[in-house]
């Protein structure tokens, strides 16, 4: 449900809403974020467990998991499922959000599939985020989308029991059938 002002919203009304409920300030219209089911928060588990783990091991970055603001600009204000800044990006992590541009962002999709193929995807798009992953835990597949030239190129898709690399940080290896197990 999006809310349509005169007047688009800011990130200084967003910091003003309820805490009764998650938005996202998508090109200046609030969305509330409804809760994630059991098997999009198993889905996000892993692939945070996956991704810290090798983050631990051997370092090339900072993830962080949803709730958590990115701040694209101020009337685009997100809430990725799972965030990446590369080492050579964290002059955008402050100490309440991302403001600029992550080096990847991933969705677990959910009810509003929409927002995420559509309205999401465009914002990322836009404001130069590397890499996009939508995770659709209905198929058990991962669409994976990476920006040349301003734009995200042809979709890859994998499933399990595939392997999947992001960009960033280097010999990170996804393992799907962990991921969907």
């Amino acid at each position: 449900m999006a809310t349509r002002p005169e007047n688009k919203l800011t990130y200084d009304d967003y910091v003003t809403f309820p805490e009764d409920a998650r938005y996202e300030l998508i090109d200046g219209e609030a969305y509330v974020v409804p809760a994630p089911n059991t098997k999009h928060q198993q889905i996000l588990s892993e692939l945070y467990l996956q991704v810290g783990n090798h983050l631990k091991k051997h370092g090339g970055g900072r993830a962080f998991f949803a709730p958590y603001d990115v701040v694209l600009d101020p009337g685009d204000v997100l809430q990725p499922d799972l965030v990446f800044i590369a080492d050579e990006h964290l002059g955008v992590l402050t100490e309440a959000n991302v403001w600029g541009t992550p080096s990847w962002v991933v969705e677990v999709l959910s009810k509003d599939e929409a927002r995420d193929r559509k309205l999401k995807f465009q914002r990322y798009e836009r404001f130069g985020v590397p890499e996009y992953w939508i995770i659709d835990p209905a198929t058990d597949r991962l669409e994976v989308y990476r920006l040349e030239g301003g734009t995200y190129q042809d979709t890859l898709v994998f499933a399990p029991p595939a392997h999947v690399s992001p960009l960033r940080p280097a010999a990170l290896s996804i393992d799907l059938g962990q991921l969907f197990a």
